[in-house]
């Protein structure tokens, strides 16, 4: 699929299982040495700190989290998000397909992932997809925050228009600015990407939205 999402979570993450599995076993990412990471975004998510003397302030030191783009060293961990909520990941072993680039939402102190999307260029098209985030991190902002980078980097690489295929989050992505399309107005070079021709079911909405070259 494009982006599976569960309605009505504010993780737009996907359908849960009957039970979540704990804090290690989702989003952990393998041990590398810091300097491994060829690029790191300097945006980060703060959360509150939840200390009774400083309650509602923002914990700097400890809370900083890290949107950063993700290389192969974090395909396990995004793998296995992806998996958690049943999202399709044939696509993406043993190697994402060419022009498909992760951003992450890292706990930097523990190196555990929070959150992933992904974005496949299509020359001045793009289609978002493979966005997921944590059991554990929601409410926090971080589903947001992606986008945000998402969209960023888009303009940097002029990228145009977006895509996206959706089964459940249609209400949540027209508030965002997509709008429903037909498959039959969806350009040739997303229509032969693996999520749109295999991987999304044929009953998936199809959703786009311009960029603006100042957004």
């Amino acid at each position: 699929m494009g982006v599976w999402f569960g309605a009505a979570s504010s993780s737009l993450s996907g359908r849960l299982p009957p039970a979540e599995p704990g804090r290690g076993d989702v989003g952990r990412l393998p041990a590398r040495k810091r300097h491994s990471t060829p690029h790191r975004e300097s945006s980060t998510i703060r959360r509150p700190c939840k200390k009774s003397c400083c309650s509602g302030i923002l914990d700097a030191e400890v809370q900083m989290n890290q949107i950063r783009i993700g290389d192969l060293g974090d395909c396990d961990g995004i793998v296995s998000l992806l998996a958690h909520y049943s999202l399709p990941v044939a696509d993406l072993v043993p190697e994402p397909p060419v022009g498909l680039r992760f951003f992450i939402a890292e706990d930097t102190p523990e190196q555990r992932l929070m959150g992933c999307i992904g974005l496949q260029q299509f020359d001045q098209l793009g289609l978002v997809r493979s966005f997921a985030v944590s059991p554990d991190c929601r409410n926090q902002g971080v589903g947001i925050r992606l986008l945000d980078e998402l969209y960023r980097h888009a303009q940097l690489v002029r990228i145009r228009h977006l895509y996206l295929l959706t089964t459940t989050a249609t209400a949540y992505f027209s508030g965002l600015g997509y709008q429903i399309i037909s498959r039959d107005v969806v350009p040739s070079a997303i229509q032969h990407s693996a999520e749109f021709s295999s991987l999304c079911p044929a009953s998936a909405v199809v959703m786009t939205r311009s960029l603006r070259a100042s957004q």
